[in-house]
């Protein structure tokens, strides 16, 4: 016979399956965690990168899954690096040193766009838990925090997520807003029971990690905190914001008793971010698919104005790299390299892995490419067999890749020079810097390589009329960077000449190899002369064609200029087309008319029923709603059109739905809406209430003393501007009896001059009036 704690056990077992059970001491693993509250492996990745799945072996994958790596190791390192000053202080806090009575708190600035936030606080609950591998950690955001009770069930059961916890984590999607209380379960767990098993068995740190910290409601916040705070538990809050706040007044609306506020620190700069992705990719010679340097200013213009934002950026980068390659006949050739080294290897290399992407590629892709290299090298392709056209266009094709991987090595000579020319542009963006000179050697169509040779002159003479009348000292310097990383990846001669030259700069006055100022002076030119010779001419020949032709190389302005416009298309212009929709998108379209005439942020299932089974139906009410009609199959080609339309805008990203339960069936569902704002697409027309109130013509013409209308044209009383000009009459001519049922389509109060009772008129008493003189 089973004891008395084997029979609770099983009990609560069988009653909640999902809930955390505290009795069972022989309970087996916890229960698998729904991907929502998995541990995210790995560092900062943003919620683009979760939803898409580059794991193909096709060139648009490889590279949209190149530029997402470099997103994310830019980001990751970031954001270590601004956690580090905090790390001191989680050892101490993890070492048990207190504050006295009050609860430290942290303030953590991770990005103003929603999807960095999210990104980055994910990563600083990762790194957290790496720092303090006992603690019990949450992370919550403005969805977990929409009451105090379902926050506290969603810190429950996070905290209880931690290693050596038996425990289960609740499951179940509630609504918070159900008018329902919540039902005591058997295993069900309160934020007092987790703080008496912690005071018990467990004694490590509690921290609680609250993302978007400012768009959470503020009075639940508070209650939260200060309920936390008063169990007794040793915690930590890491409150993440997205702008910092005036005042603790102002983030909490109130001054929460016991806090302490320790630091505030800037985890995410998205424009360090985003300029260190730009610039990698304007240095990414290994990939033969170049972004021009227009496209660069314009993805770098595009964040400065429009939305500030890593996220925003790696979505334009993906969908431009799929709108420029993925019907193109020159994707197989846009495949990234592997590269042995930094330096620029040897043409052949570049050839032969150029050959091999072009094998691994369909037949029908093979066949569609050569005819567009023939097209591009000759104005008669078919004088050409198809093997020499392979050859041919392989190989300009690698002259081509060698040439842009020469003037990327080339590329921190030009910033040293640039910056030694004028002081003032270190202080600039650096991919302003190197904007200078891609610019001028970038080959453009319609352009010939003359133009390009006298362009390049005349940013060259200038530099080097400036490099001629520097200083001693400021020179040495130049030479000394020159001769260190900034010559990295060129030549091993131009290498070794630069160092010399450095040498020569750097010996003391008395020493017979010391160089003058003249000296130095000739020999940086004569060596500035090499590295144009060598880096800086502009591509002449068929590797020219291979950049200059559309969807070759590198992607063109008008693919950018696509997904600019998919990307900020306003929300009118989205919700209009919806409106407006018709033939298989027309049930849809109803659907989104009469959700955008609920004013709320949520609309029950059932009332949207209602409405859209009025407007299709074209039974009476009455009939309609009686079970026992005849015509019950209307009913369900109604309701079957219902569904499709609430899944199409569904898809649409139109509403997400509210949890609700299986035993109420439709009516225990909401719809929650995630865009707001009203488009209202009905022609422009007079309202109802003008014809409510018009009058019909008498057929004889008043006197001008009668209080009858005239005949003849009434003036408006509405502004130039207004879209409807309608005739409005005075109130005070109407009948009162003709009105009836006419007032229920007015738009203003029911009430008449004539039918509303006179207003007493009554003169207020002068108390001064006796004092006055008279």
């Amino acid at each position: 016979m089973p004891s008395i704690e084997e029979a609770e056990a099983a009990a609560c077992e069988r009653a909640a399956p999902y809930y955390l059970n505290f009795t069972s001491k022989s309970a087996g693993k916890s229960a698998a965690l729904p991907s929502g509250l998995q541990l995210r492996s790995g560092g900062w990745a943003s919620s683009i990168l979760k939803q898409l799945k580059l794991e193909g072996t096709g060139v648009v994958d490889r590279i949209c899954r190149r530029w997402a790596s470099y997103a994310e190791d830019f980001a990751s390192d970031h954001v270590r690096e601004a956690f580090s000053p905090l790390r001191e202080g989680l050892q101490s806090f993890a070492e048990g040193k207190k504050h006295g009575d009050v609860i430290p708190m942290v303030l953590a600035l991770a990005g103003e766009d929603s999807e960095d936030h999210e990104a980055t606080m994910c990563q600083v609950e990762l790194m957290i838990r790496d720092e303090l591998p006992k603690a019990c950690t949450a992370l919550v955001g403005p969805s977990e925090l929409r009451s105090m009770s379902y926050a506290n069930r969603r810190i429950c059961g996070q905290f209880l997520r931690s290693e050596g916890s038996n425990a289960r984590v609740e499951t179940l999607d509630e609504d918070p807003e159900e008018e329902e209380e919540v039902v005591e379960t058997p295993g069900m767990v309160s934020a007092a029971d987790f703080a008496d098993w912690h005071q018990a068995g467990r004694k490590g740190p509690v921290v609680l990690v609250i993302q978007a910290t400012d768009a959470v409601a503020k009075d639940v916040l508070r209650d939260v905190l200060c309920f936390w705070s008063a169990q007794g538990l040793p915690l930590l809050l890491v409150l993440g914001l997205k702008q910092l706040p005036s005042s603790r007044w102002a983030l909490f609306e109130g001054e929460p008793l016991r806090f302490k506020h320790l630091a505030t620190l800037r985890l995410f700069s998205a424009e360090a971010v985003c300029n260190q992705l730009l610039e990698k990719l304007a240095e990414d010679a290994a990939c033969p698919f170049a972004l021009c340097p227009d496209v660069l200013k314009k993805l770098r213009e595009s964040f400065i104005n429009k939305r500030q934002s890593v996220s925003y950026i790696l979505r334009s980068l993906i969908l431009f790299c799929d709108e420029a390659l993925s019907g193109s006949d020159w994707a197989p050739l846009c495949a990234p390299l592997r590269a042995q080294c930094q330096s620029c290897p040897e043409l052949d290399q570049i050839r032969e892995q150029l050959f091999e992407s072009l094998q691994k590629s369909s037949p029908k892709q093979q066949k569609a490419l050569l005819q567009r290299i023939a097209t591009t090298l000759t104005d008669a392709p078919g004088t050409l067999h198809a093997v020499d056209i392979k050859e041919r266009g392989v190989r300009a094709a690698a002259e081509a890749v060698t040439w842009r991987w020469k003037v990327i090595d080339s590329l921190k000579v030009w910033e040293a020079l640039f910056i030694a020319a004028d002081p003032l542009t270190k202080h600039t963006a650096r991919l302003r810097r190197l904007h200078k000179l891609l610019e001028v050697l970038w080959p453009m169509a319609g352009e010939s390589e003359e133009q390009q040779g006298s362009k390049l002159e005349m940013i060259y003479r200038p530099l080097m009329l400036r490099l001629d009348c520097l200083e001693r000292s400021k020179l040495s310097e130049l030479l000394t960077e020159l001769g260190g990383d900034a010559s990295a990846c060129l030549g091993s001669t131009l290498r070794e000449d630069m160092r010399s030259l450095a040498s020569k700069a750097m010996q003391p006055e008395e020493s017979s190899g010391r160089s003058s100022d003249d000296e130095l002076r000739a020999g940086l030119r004569t060596w500035v002369e090499s590295i144009r010779a060598q880096h800086w001419q502009p591509l002449t020949g068929p590797p020219r064609q291979f950049l200059v032709a559309e969807g070759a190389f590198s992607g063109s302005q008008a693919s950018l200029e696509a997904v600019d416009n998919c990307l900020n298309r306003s929300a009118e212009v989205q919700q209009k087309q919806i409106a407006e929709a018709d033939g298989d998108l027309k049930d849809a379209a109803t659907l989104y008319r009469l959700l955008e005439c609920h004013s709320g942020k949520q609309t029950k299932v059932v009332d949207l029923w209602s409405a859209f089974l009025r407007i299709e139906s074209s039974l009476p009410e009455i009939e309609v709603k009686s079970r026992g009609s005849k015509r019950q199959s209307e009913e369900e080609e109604i309701r079957k059109k219902f569904k499709l339309g609430l899944m199409s805008l569904h898809q649409l990203g139109i509403f997400s739905p509210a949890a609700g339960t299986s035993q109420r069936g439709m009516s225990g569902w909401r719809l929650r809406k995630r865009l707001f704002g009203r488009v209202w697409l009905r022609r422009l027309q007079p309202p109802d209430w003008a014809e409510a109130v018009a009058i019909p013509e008498e057929p004889e013409t008043p006197s001008a003393s009668s209080g009858s209308l005239s005949q003849q044209p009434v003036d408006l009383d509405v502004d130039s501007d207004s879209p409807m000009k309608t005739a409005r009459p005075p109130r005070a001519e109407l009948e009162p009896s003709s009105w009836g049922s006419r007032l229920k389509r007015l738009p203003f109060p029911r009430q008449s001059a004539a039918l509303s009772p006179p207003e007493e008129k009554f003169e207020r008493p002068n108390k001064k009036s006796k004092d006055l003189p008279r």
